[in-house]
């Protein structure tokens, strides 16, 4: 089965012409990942995510407060065309949960 290792950052950084990460708050994961939407407790504070996924399959995820769904209508990390890792931001700084499925 597939993980999704999802790194959280309160911000980002500017170093000349590159966006870099900055104020690392920890990592969380979502394990065995299926097409049942599960989901896990981000840090809070986080505004920016890097997401990586050893999966074969597209896995899509979304944020939310206190709960959520991913759909496959949700924003997608595209494992089957060979993106492994995803830098987003969580669509609205209060978010703490993340939710994952696979296609």
């Amino acid at each position: 089965m597939a993980d999704l290792i999802i790194e959280c950052y309160a911000s980002t950084a500017d170093e000349g012409n590159f966006q870099l990460q900055d104020k690392f708050l920890g990592k969380v994961s979502i394990t065995t990942l299926s097409s049942t939407s599960q989901s896990a407790a981000i840090p809070i504070g986080t505004k920016y995510v890097k997401l990586s996924s050893d999966a074969t399959a597209t896995v899509f995820f979304a944020f939310g407060k206190g709960s959520i769904t991913a759909t496959t209508a949700s924003q997608g990390l595209y494992c089957a065309e060979d993106e492994k890792i995803l830098f987003t931001g969580i669509n609205a700084k209060d978010n703490n949960v993340i939710a994952a499925r696979t296609a």
